[in-house]
């Protein structure tokens, strides 16, 4: 069983605007949350049995509403035959300003740096790592993020498989962009006491508020890391989608006991 969430969105001039053939005890789930329907005929109909599950018209805002299985305060699992759900708490420093219902979650598009000259950039491969899933790039990788933040550099990852062997730390201030998932990925004995937790990549340091952006970077570790945070987040934004992650991906490469760790705001 699973679930399919559609949030914070217009279904617009169209006869049908979802079509499902979902609709039993036990499927698949189907929620809306914060979904505007204009001049829609059918706002939800099953496909199979050609029952109209939510009527449709030139106006019809939706805050919650789905079937499927719904647990209560107890446990215990009952099937919302289309109804109204609770829905989500929605923090009001998650909100952007656009509203259907209710104000939408916030968003903001990867950052495109069109704007930066090639001076501004650091290949990381140019400045001496390897990448090459061998060699240890901690020391190397430190020094360039370190001077990039103090120049408002920009730090390039070509492809690769960056070993580290100690935390990786991104001070607050930073900006970079990987190539594919370019991975950072930690092994040794730093990392393997799962008593002493241990992070591999550290954004920031508690308390710091500013900006920081990362894209397509992949975080990993490779061995016996019980021990290790993959990515330790203490960055704050000082405006609303300062600091924030596009296109990452965080995961064990083998089967670890591995954390994430997120005390900032991102």
């Amino acid at each position: 069983m699973g679930s399919i969430i559609l949030t914070d969105a217009i279904i617009a001039n169209t006869p049908q605007g979802v079509v499902t053939s979902l609709f039993k005890e036990n499927s698949t789930s189907l929620l809306l949350q914060n979904v505007g329907f204009f001049n829609v005929k059918t706002a939800v109909v099953d496909d199979a049995s050609q029952k109209t599950l939510l009527p449709g018209g030139t106006e019809v805002l939706v805050d919650s509403w789905g079937f499927g299985l719904l647990k209560d305060s107890d446990g215990k699992a009952t099937f919302v035959d289309g109804a109204i759900i609770p829905s989500m708490n929605r923090t009001a420093e998650l909100l952007g300003t656009q509203a259907y219902v209710k104000p939408n979650l916030f968003t903001r598009r990867r950052p495109k740096y069109d704007d930066i000259g090639m001076s501004q950039i650091m290949d990381v491969r140019s400045l001496g790592a390897k990448g090459d899933g061998v060699s240890d790039d901690t020391v190397v990788l430190n020094s360039i993020l370190s001077s990039a933040a103090n120049m408002s550099a920009i730090v390039f990852f070509p492809f690769g498989v960056y070993l580290v062997t100690d935390t990786v730390h991104i001070p607050v201030g930073s900006r970079i962009i990987g190539q594919a998932w370019s991975q950072i990925m930690g092994s040794g004995p730093k990392f393997q006491d799962a008593l002493h937790p241990y992070p591999v990549v550290r954004a920031g340091y508690a308390g710091d508020v500013g900006i920081l952006e990362i894209q397509d970077m992949m975080f990993t570790v490779s061995g016996p890391t019980a021990g290790a945070i993959l990515l330790q987040w203490n960055v704050q934004e000082s405006t609303q989608g300062s600091a924030g992650l596009w296109g990452k991906h965080i995961c064990p490469l083998h089967l670890c006991a591995n954390r994430l760790v997120l005390s900032g705001n991102i």
